[in-house]
């Protein structure tokens, strides 16, 4: 909102448009026009008390003022839950209009009153709203107040919590408007921390060379304990930006060997050099140095750093496949999280990291529910990074839950947020959630299916990351029926793994079973075998804090009994594992192992067949998954059974919602329909969302299939 009025502010100049928002309250009396002034330049709802001050006025004459402007339309009161009332315009054309017609002067002179009340009352230190640090930065730079040593701190802690807030543009401005102002004699010389918080803004926005030149400004300032170390951990982030963490990790071990490092500020080095360490291949030293910090950090009384040093455990506790523990870190920081030093963007990743790890231990669906209060917490936040971060954990749990609908949504979220913020390290990530279920859906990608024989540099050094996109390239190879690559870029990326650090969350979930359906597709029992023997030590590894461990063990030795022509094997096993995937929200890895477990019954010529096939069949027709619905499909007609029908009556539609769904059957588009029944677009799109929900149907393109199995609708 303040981005967009600024912008408004500078294209609307003096004439007719203006002219015409002023006159009402010239022609109303000069003591409305003060309080309209003084209130456009407090930019935003105020006090009488407020606008007082400002316009220099008795309260009286203020409520008064208020009172006329009201009646005419122009503003409107209201009480908060404070108990306290205020006043805003109606149109904010207004407030615009009025301070681009007030004389220079007085325009000066009531922003420095407002930038003096600030001070007086310490909102302009307290304030963590952006939309109010953004309104005080604007008082500062409009008025004349000279820029004293103080000003200009308070300044670079408001342009340092609008980045907090994802507010990069703002905060670029702000600074830049401090940097025009140095030269001025009434100015203080911007303090070095200053091109920090520019680094970071210019790095968020995606401009690494103006990041890295503001950066160099301000090391060639030679700062010192505290700002030395913001300008590391600030050198460390922008070579990670750029795929140079090695070089990040060389800069803050550098740091942590300087003498003129006090506590506090050693902490924040350690704990920024932990993290690097749990994401980047070296757990075991990242978790001892975390541990480190978490006990100065509780000596010194720091919850904020104590809280950061649990979410560090957490994510590498999460890797390794121990939920448990990364549970009671997590239970640990949302406890931290709860202080003031601590709260808000914590408390949403002390949720999402304990949906991670419910995710584990208690079931898909009860993660989901702790991940999406994490999201909520992250917008209220205005924590974009954590928002991001938790719309691709939501999409990873909705493809899991078979929820594909929903994926798809969290997904484009979570490719919305990186692009528009530039998280380049983060985008790679979320856009192969979305080419993953595509390929599960049954549209192949070429790009994603292309020849890869290892994994490619612009995926990232960070495992999820890497996993995740070779897991997208691999569903992308099958389907085009490349399970040779598929495989070769499997155990490429499964190298990358096995070393010293613990990553066996993503080997047990992902790389080890893609491992074993690839060999099985290129009917490789060897290779499968070796797949399997790890996915087994792994899985006693683990035990308990993984679930999904032993079922995904059951489904892979049920597939290579299936090479071997073992069926009563892959009976057995497949439809266990079936079972417990479902117990634990697995619902499309459920519907794989039920049908294997029908194949294995139609060779055994058991009566079992139809019950797990169609089990299997029910859960891709909810989901949409084509290929593998297709491959069902023709094991029950194999047997001479039919898919299981939707017991929907015809009465259970209007005649028009059937002209509607007949012809989306024929794969026309809802402008085609409306055009052929004369109807508008929006009705056609209104009524499909009710076919849908009717036909207990989760996509479009599921509705030609459901006339096949129903050819008695067509009539």
């Amino acid at each position: 909102v303040m981005t967009g009025s600024e912008h408004i502010e500078i294209a609307l100049v003096p004439g007719p448009l203006v002219d015409d928002l002023v006159v009402p309250l010239q022609e109303i009396g000069d003591e409305a026009l003060a309080v309209g002034r003084a209130l456009a330049v407090l930019r935003g709802p105020a006090t009488v008390e407020d606008i007082a001050v400002v316009a220099s006025l008795p309260a009286t004459a203020v409520e008064r003022a208020l009172s006329v402007l009201e009646d005419h339309g122009v503003l409107t009161t209201a009480p908060t839950t404070g108990n306290e009332t205020h006043s805003w315009f109606k149109v904010p054309l207004i407030a615009v209009a009025l301070r681009r017609t007030t004389p220079l002067l007085h325009f000066r002179t009531l922003n420095r009153r407002v930038a003096e009340m600030r001070e007086g009352d310490g909102t302009a230190t307290l304030s963590l709203d952006p939309n109010r640090l953004q309104r005080q930065a604007a008082a500062y730079f409009a008025s004349a107040l000279p820029l004293t040593p103080e000003r200009m701190d308070r300044i670079v802690d408001q342009a340092q919590q609008l980045v907090l807030h994802s507010r990069y543009a703002a905060a670029r401005r702000l600074l830049e408007a401090s940097i025009a102002r140095a030269g001025d004699d009434r100015a203080a010389p911007l303090p070095p921390r200053a091109f920090i918080v520019l680094s970071e803004a210019l790095s968020r926005s995606g401009e690494n060379i103006e990041a890295g030149r503001a950066l160099d400004v301000a090391t060639s300032a030679e700062p010192s304990g505290g700002t030395a170390a913001e300008t590391m951990i600030r050198q460390a982030r922008t070579a990670v930006s750029v795929g140079r963490t090695s070089s990040a990790i060389d800069v803050l071990e550098v740091g942590l060997e300087r003498e003129d490092m006090d506590g506090p500020t050693r902490l924040r080095l350690t704990i920024e050099l932990a993290r690097l360490l749990i994401l980047n291949r070296d757990s075991a030293r990242g978790r001892s140095l975390c541990t480190e910090a978490y006990e100065l950090a509780h000596r010194l009384g720091d919850r904020r750093t104590a809280t950061e040093a649990d979410l560090s455990l957490h994510i590498s506790y999460v890797y390794a496949g121990e939920a448990q523990r990364a549970l009671a870190h997590c239970r640990r920081a949302l406890i931290g999280s709860a202080h003031p030093d601590a709260r808000g963007r914590f408390r949403a990743r002390a949720l999402a990291g304990t949906g991670q790890a419910i995710f584990d231990t208690r079931g898909i669906g009860r993660g989901l529910h702790w991940l999406r209060r994490a999201h909520r917490e992250a917008e209220v936040a205005e924590d974009l990074a954590t928002a991001s971060w938790t719309s691709q954990l939501l999409a990873e749990g909705c493809i899991e839950h078979g929820d594909w609908d929903e994926a798809a949504r969290w997904t484009a979220r979570a490719v919305r947020l990186d692009s528009s913020l530039h998280r380049d390290r983060s985008l790679p990530r979320s856009r192969s959630l979305d080419a993953r279920l595509r390929a599960l859906r049954g549209f192949l990608d070429p790009v994603w299916a292309s020849q890869l024989a290892e994994p490619q540099q612009e995926w990232a050094d960070s495992p999820p990351a890497t996993g995740t996109i070779c897991i997208a390239h691999v569903e992308h190879a099958m389907l085009a029926g490349r399970s040779k690559q598929a495989h070769e870029l499997v155990r490429a990326t499964l190298n990358q793994y096995r070393d010293p650090i613990a990553r066996n969350r993503a080997l047990v979930v992902d790389l080890l079973p893609a491992a074993v359906t690839t060999a099985c597709a290129m009917r490789d029992p060897d290779a499968a075998a070796v797949a399997i023997a790890e996915l087994a030590n792994l899985a006693e590894l683990v035990g308990d804090e993984l679930l999904i461990a032993r079922p995904l063990l059951r489904f892979a030795r049920a597939q290579v009994a299936a090479l071997e022509d073992d069926w009563e094997l892959v009976a057995q096993e497949s439809a266990q594992a079936a079972t417990e995937m479902t117990r634990v929200g697995y619902m499309w890895r459920a519907a794989d192992a039920s049908a294997l477990a029908g194949e294995a019954h139609v060779r055994l010529k058991s009566p079992e067949a139809e019950q797990h096939l169609n089990r299997a069949y029910r859960t891709y027709r909810e989901i949409g998954a084509q290929p593998r619905l297709t491959a069902v499909r023709d094991l029950l007609h194999e047997i001479g059974s039919r898919a299981p029908r939707t017991s929907t009556p015809t009465s259970v539609l209007t005649a028009r919602q059937w002209q509607i769904a007949r012809s989306a059957a024929d794969g026309k588009t809802d402008a085609a329909i409306a055009a052929a029944l004369s109807i508008s677009r929006r009705t056609v799109t209104t009524h499909m969302h009710d076919i849908l929900g009717r036909l207990d149907l989760t996509s479009r393109h599921q509705i030609a299939d459901w006339f096949r199995e129903n050819p008695e609708a067509r009539r």
